[in-house]
């Protein structure tokens, strides 16, 4: 059906653009080709497949009124070669398009105030290396208006999930809805741009479609980003009242010594409403300073994120987030070129629960049309060595029961670290411009994982990770 539908859509845009001829159309995008090699699950037992091939089109039209009017739709396919599913096998024929986003533009007249209403992609700031908190596409309605050179607003309201009753539980359940309101401030000078932004979510207890569910009853939720990742007895959310969230965060950069370039994140979160078990709060700080040469930039960047103490029933101190993007490496987190990021964000798409130190030069340009990255990262959790016991020890009560992984160091999407493990990584990331529009990546990627081998079993897991991605991407 969505593969008819793409089709379908090309004779109607046809016709659109001979029935309003006033209207503009413009074509964006690029298409991926990317051939993976990787092993990154640090398991002795791993027999997963080390190659793969994929490719991703993201191409985005927009239909332009006037300046203050447009609408634009996002679509989206992903293919991974061979694989019936998404279309890869033999005959090509697969439920592939999606659509990323569609929204409306459009400016209130005599007020300056632009509108944007649909699905959308909505980043809280970051001026380090993304958003720590939430980076994805969400339905919303967001309203910004620049009141003077210097000082803007943008008011946001997000609808994450409505009306999705997990497998096995039936009825009308009036607390499905999660919603979240948020208030960002840029403040813009010469030299200095400074941006104080906060969100409040509320989450009903059965909001989240991808929750566990087991003959009708909840038996725990499944957004692992928001709640804590361990726990010592199974908790039922369901019996819980509504989650109420708060994150409040201020970013800044700095050109005042230009070529020198600083820049600051701080986040901090909280949930609460549910249950002590589920309860968690927690900040996080990161920085960084690079300055420009003519034929480089290099640059050092520290964070440090809140851990979890040694109490498995009082929640978790790391910090909540949801959708985040955290961009500080390209394997370890999601600072990659390639689209698909396959094997990339190993440690997590968050740096809760770790503090470490990343050394790079980039924007080498030693040959025409090269450019490269080189980065060395060290890192190390700073949760207490206890929780392992909870994820793989004599202590790990129910974790089979709701789902949870108990063989590795792995939390849900990512390595779990205490202040006894750390990993070294390094980076060699290259893109050379073959011509216009037509760019060939080359990511190298190694991390080397030193675990507490008192507190992990360290019997079924092996200390080095690696990935390497080549991506031709074509933009128009």
């Amino acid at each position: 059906m969505k593969r008819l539908a793409s089709l379908l859509l090309v004779p109607f845009l046809l016709f659109a653009a001979g029935s309003a001829s006033a209207a503009e159309f413009k074509a964006s995008g690029f298409w991926d080709m990317s051939f993976i090699w990787s092993d990154t699950l640090f398991s002795r037992e791993n027999t997963s497949d080390r190659f793969a091939a994929m490719q991703r089109q993201r191409t985005q039209i927009e239909v332009i009124v006037s300046e203050n009017l447009k609408g634009v739709l996002h679509l989206e396919m992903n293919t991974d070669w061979g694989n019936a599913a998404t279309g890869g096998s033999i005959g090509t024929d697969g439920l592939t398009v999606a659509v990323k986003s569609s929204f409306v533009d459009w400016v209130i007249p005599e007020t300056g105030i632009a509108v944007r209403m649909g699905l959308q992609p909505i980043v809280l700031p970051g001026f380090v290396a993304g958003s720590n908190v939430f980076d994805d596409d969400m339905a919303g309605l967001v309203l910004s208006k620049q009141f003077t050179d210097n000082v803007g607003l943008t008011l946001a309201w997000g609808r994450a999930f409505n009306d999705n009753n997990p497998a096995g539980i039936k009825g009308h359940h009036p607390k499905d809805t999660a919603d979240s309101f948020t208030a960002i401030i840029p403040l813009t000078f010469d030299s200095v741009k400074i941006i104080p932004w906060a969100t409040y979510a509320v989450a009903g207890p059965e909001s989240d479609p991808f929750r566990i569910a087991s003959e009708g009853q909840v038996v725990a939720y499944g957004a692992p980003q928001l709640l804590p990742a361990v726990w010592g007895k199974q908790v039922d959310w369901a019996r819980g009242d509504n989650a109420n969230v708060i994150w409040a965060g201020l970013t800044g950069e700095f050109t005042t010594f230009d070529p020198l370039r600083l820049a600051f994140d701080f986040n901090y979160g909280n949930i609460d409403g549910v249950s002590s078990e589920l309860d968690r709060s927690g900040w996080f700080l990161s920085g960084l300073a690079e300055y420009k040469l003519d034929r480089m930039t290099p640059g050092i960047m520290l964070w440090y994120g809140s851990g979890d103490d040694g109490n498995i029933n009082n929640g978790s101190e790391r910090m909540p987030t949801f959708s985040a993007m955290w961009s500080g490496t390209s394997m370890g987190w999601n600072g990659y070129y390639s689209s698909r990021g396959a094997a990339a964000g190993v440690v997590g798409a968050d740096a809760t629960g770790t503090w470490g130190l990343s050394l790079y030069l980039k924007d080498m340009s030693w040959l025409e049309d090269l450019s490269q990255t080189v980065r060395v990262a060290w890192y190390q959790g700073t949760n207490d060595p206890k929780m392992a016991e909870y994820i793989s020890g004599a202590l790990a009560r129910g974790f089979e029961d709701i789902g949870y992984r108990t063989w590795s160091t792995y939390k849900v999407g990512g390595l779990y670290l205490t202040r006894n493990d750390h990993v070294w990584e390094v980076n060699v990331d290259s893109v050379y411009k073959i011509m216009d529009n037509l760019d060939l990546s080359l990511e190298l990627g190694y991390m080397r994982l030193s675990l507490d081998t008192e507190k992990w079993a360290a019997d079924t897991l092996k200390r080095n990770a690696y990935r390497v991605d080549a991506t031709l991407r074509y933009t128009f």
